[in-house]
């Protein structure tokens, strides 16, 4: 019994989070109320208050569900000690595809991005935002750290720039896909952009497919040549 009655409750926060999504998307997160959620849901707003506190947890969980499957995926980029710019395009290509194919991460994006005024409410939630950036961006800069020490950039390239090139690159293209969502490709077009950025950034293209003592061989060999 207890079982079933954890599961009910997982089932109905989902419902909520679903709910509170399609709320946020329609009529931004200022103008959304928790009797809102609760009726979409189908639920009283007792059930919303069994599970969040207020309208903005409701929105932190919302974000939740597309942060957290990414932090696994972005700590695995400190175990590719031996191509790390090979680490940044998988690691991109795999972001790209869930957005892609999943509607809860689109939507969280442009609720983000479009429908979160900046209020006094909802200062935690940037703050939240800043720092979940200011986390990937730091493993970026720790990647492009490893590539400059393996001298896998291009000479004169700056590691701190390269990330943040990178940086800015990536949310322009997330930005323009929430905009213009029936345009813009994310999976193929935001990975061209990312490929065509890394590619510039490389010393040569081994170092992007990682191919084993060859592809040592030949970065070591295209770096003697610049």
């Amino acid at each position: 019994m207890a079982r079933k009655t954890k599961e009910a409750a997982a089932t109905t926060r989902e419902e909520l989070l679903d709910a509170a999504e399609l709320c946020f998307l329609e009529q931004g997160v200022s103008r959304s109320t928790l009797d809102q959620i609760a009726s979409r849901a189908g639920y009283t707003k007792g059930a919303v208050y069994w599970h969040f506190k207020n309208k903005y947890e409701v929105l932190e969980a919302v974000m939740d569900r597309i942060e957290l499957p990414l932090y696994p995926d972005l700590e695995k980029l400190a175990a590719y000690t031996e191509w790390p710019l090979q680490a940044l395009r998988i690691f991109y290509k795999d972001a790209f595809e869930q957005f892609s194919r999943d509607i809860h991460a689109r939507n969280a994006i442009e609720i983000t991005q479009l429908r979160c005024e900046m209020v006094e409410e909802t200062r935690p939630i940037f703050a939240r935002m800043q720092k979940t950036a200011g986390i990937i961006f730091d493993r970026q800069l720790e990647t492009f750290k490893r590539a400059q020490r393996l001298e896998h950039l291009r000479d004169g390239l700056n590691a701190e720039n390269c990330a943040r090139t990178m940086h800015f690159i990536i949310q322009g293209a997330l930005r323009d896909w929430v905009l213009n969502p029936k345009s813009t490709h994310i999976q193929r077009e935001g990975l061209a952009a990312l490929e065509t950025a890394l590619a510039s950034f490389a010393v040569n293209s081994s170092v992007l497919t990682g191919k084993g003592a060859a592809a040592r061989a030949r970065s070591r060999a295209g770096r003697k040549k610049l």
